[in-house]
C-alpha cells in the first residue's frame, strides 16, 4: 500500500461522530485481525480513524499489510516490556505458566505475520525505528527508575509517543509529518528519545498533521491513565510500574486523595485534547466507551480480557 498524501479539511474539529465511526471501525478490525490485539493497538487504530476520517479507514488500513506487521510489531513490544517488567513474578514458580505463554505468543505473532518480510525497505526503517526506541525506553526506565507518578508518566507519555508517530508513519507521506517533525531512521539515544518526541508531548506542532497527533496523544494519555486505574492491584502483583500505584503509594493509600491526583491528570489531557480541537463530547465519549471496556475486560475476562485480567478472574 502507499502512504497516504493528505488533501484534508485545514483546522479540522475532531468531533463524537468521528471517534463513533473509529470505534465501530476499529472494533471490527480488532475482532477480525489476531495480530493488533493488544489495547495500546487497538486504541491507536481508533485514534487514527478519527483524528484523519478523510483518508484513513477500515479499508484502507485492513488492506494495509505494513500496518497490520506494525501492529503485530507493537503487540510484541508491549509482551516484551511486560516480560522484563515482571522478571521477579515470571521467575517464581506462580508465574512459570505466564512466562512460557508470553514467550510463545511474541514468537508466534512473529512468525505468523512474516516479521519484516516482502516489506519495502521505508516500512522495514520504521518498524525497525519503532523497536529501537521502545527497546532503548526500555533500558533507560530500568536503569534510572522513577517511580514517582510524575516519572511513571514521562516514561509512559514516550511509550505512547513512539507508538503513535510509528504506526502514523506506516500509512502517512513522510512529508506530510514535516521534516522539523523527527527523523526516523536515526540511531536514537537517550538524549535525543527525549527531543525527537518533545513536539508531540509538550503541544507544539508545526502543521496540520502534527496538530492532530497531538490531539490524539492526549486521548491515548487518557485511555493510558484508565487503563492503570483498573490494572492497578494486578500490576502491583506482577511487579509492572503503574500511575495509580504510584499515586496511592504518595498518598499513603488514601484513595480518596488518589482519585482526586488521578482526576486532575485526567483533565489535564482533556484540556489539551480540546485545545487541539477533539471536541469536549469526543473526549469524554471515548473516555466512557474505554472504561466500558476495561470493565467488560475483568467481568468476562476469558472472552475480552488479556492476561492481567484472567490472573485475577
Amino acid at each position: 500500500m502507499e502512504s497516504i498524501s493528505f488533501g484534508f479539511e485545514p483546522d479540522k474539529n475532531i468531533g463524537l461522530q468521528d471517534f463513533s465511526r473509529g470505534f465501530l471501525e476499529g472494533a471490527r478490525l480488532y475482532i477480525e485481525n489476531k495480530d493488533i490485539r493488544s489495547d495500546s493497538g487497538i486504541a491507536i487504530i481508533v485514534g487514527l480513524i478519527s483524528a484523519f476520517p478523510e483518508k484513513i479507514n477500515y479499508q484502507t488500513l485492513n488492506k494495509s499489510p505494513e500496518f497490520h506487521q506494525l501492529c503485530a510489531t507493537g503487540h510484541v513490544a508491549v509482551l516484551i516490556n511486560d516480560y522484563m517488567d515482571m522478571q521477579e513474578y515470571l521467575s517464581s514458580s506462580d508465574g512459570s505458566i505466564l512466562k512460557k505463554k508470553i514467550e510463545v505468543d511474541w514468537r508466534n505473532t512473529l512468525s505468523g505475520i512474516g516479521f519484516c518480510n516482502n516489506l519495502p525497505e521505508e516500512k522495514k526503517k520504521i518498524v525497525k525505528s519503532y523497536m529501537a526506541g521502545i527497546t532503548l525506553l526500555d533500558d533507560v526506565v530500568r536503569v534510572e527508575f522513577d517511580n514517582t507518578p510524575n516519572g511513571i508518566i514521562k516514561a509512559k507519555e514516550i511509550e505512547n509517543s513512539i507508538s503513535i508517530v510509528h504506526c502514523a508513519a506506516m500509512v502517512i507521506n513522510h512529508e506530510d509529518f514535516g521534516v522539523d517533525c523527527f527523523n526516523l531512521h536515526e540511531d536514537v539515544t537517550k538524549k535525543q528519545l527525549t527531543e525527537k518526541y518533545a513536539w508531540l508531548i509538550n503541544g507544539n506542532p508545526s502543521n496540520e498533521v502534527q496538530r492532530r497527533l497531538c490531539g490524539l496523544f492526549n486521548i491515548i494519555m487518557i485511555t493510558q491513565l484508565i487503563d492503570d486505574r483498573y490494572d492497578f492491584k494486578v500490576d502491583e502483583q506482577l511487579g509492572i510500574r503503574n500511575i495509580y500505584s504510584s499515586i496511592l503509594s504518595e498518598c499513603q493509600n488514601n484513595h480518596d486523595i488518589a482519585d482526586k491526583i488521578y482526576f486532575e491528570y485526567i483533565e489535564k489531557y482533556v484540556s489539551n485534547s480540546n485545545n487541539f480541537k477533539i471536541t469536549e463530547t469526543a473526549t469524554r465519549g471515548n473516555k466512557l466507551v474505554f472504561g466500558i471496556y476495561k470493565k467488560m475486560q475483568y467481568m468476562f475476562p476469558n472472552r475480552f480480557g488479556g492476561y492481567r485480567e484472567r490472573l485475577v478472574k
